[in-house]
């Protein structure tokens, strides 16, 4: 069906601004190469900073190390909250946006305890973590929340830590402008 034909994909590269091109002869294999992507001219839009992500959601992190509390505050003050990660895309574009920065950074879960079940999105809603990248032996029982790492064997990965005495970087996420 669509042998010899090149198909456009809606997989983007964030931090580097570039579109994936697919073709899907013979392997199905890609190419990343730099040109200007296709958008609708109705088109939703992120606030400055910002980047758009899944479910027309916009992500931004920031380098200015806060703790968990402060960090939530700066989050609401840009009229969103600290991310949410409902899915690996998500997550890889989050992953991106911190190694950028060159922060690791907390993201909006608390898990009260060493079960990830228990485990809870701070966007509002209390939403269940259906969702997670944990690193092994976590969530750890040190701290209830969640920051991600952005270097190393847990690269991408979540660990648990202490909300107050730690300061670091955060990911914020606000919904997309019309």
């Amino acid at each position: 069906m669509f042998e010899g034909k090149i198909m456009f994909s809606s997989f983007w590269n964030f931090a580097e601004r570039l579109c994936r091109l697919v073709s899907l002869k013979n392997t199905g294999s890609f190419a990343i190469i730099s040109f200007s992507c296709k958008r609708s001219i109705n088109a939703l839009n992120c606030p400055s900073g910002y980047v758009i992500g899944t479910d027309s959601l916009c992500y931004k992190v920031y380098d200015t190390h806060s703790s968990y509390r402060d960090a939530s505050a700066k989050c609401l003050s840009d009229g969103g909250h600290l991310a949410s990660i409902h899915n690996a895309f998500a997550n890889s574009l989050v992953q991106q946006l911190g190694q950028n920065a060159g922060t690791v950074i907390w993201l909006g879960l608390n898990c009260p305890d060493t079960n990830a079940n228990n485990c809870r999105w701070v966007d509002g809603m209390g939403t269940p973590a259906t969702y997670n990248a944990f690193y092994p032996g976590n969530p750890s029982g040190i701290g209830e929340c969640v920051l991600m790492m952005i270097s190393g064997a847990a690269n991408g990965r979540w660990v648990t830590g202490d909300c107050d005495s730690m300061q670091i970087g955060f990911a914020c996420q606000v919904d997309v402008q019309s």
